[in-house]
């Protein structure tokens, strides 16, 4: 049986893992970004191996960081990287 401290532990580096794939990806997006700014969710779906939602959870917290933002319509507009993460 595990004890108290030992289950923390195990969160804290669950919650580390988590944090560093989440970072990971994000620098993905932006690269993508920086190499195609039209690129779609569709298409960054694709290149990064996640789902449509993944890919807009991630770039929702890039949008709230302004790592990123969009410019134009959700239809013809593209997408702008304001400094690198």
């Amino acid at each position: 049986m595990l004890t108290l401290d030992q289950i923390k532990l195990f969160h804290n580096i669950r919650e580390k893992t988590r944090e560093k794939n989440a970072q990971k990806t994000r620098e993905k997006i932006v690269v993508a970004i920086e190499e195609n700014n039209h690129v779609t969710t569709a298409m960054l779906a694709e290149i990064i191996g996640l789902t449509d939602k993944g890919i807009e959870y991630h770039l929702q917290k890039l949008k709230k960081s302004q790592i990123i933002e969009r410019l134009g319509p959700d239809k013809g507009g593209y997408w702008k990287v304001n400094k690198k993460s």
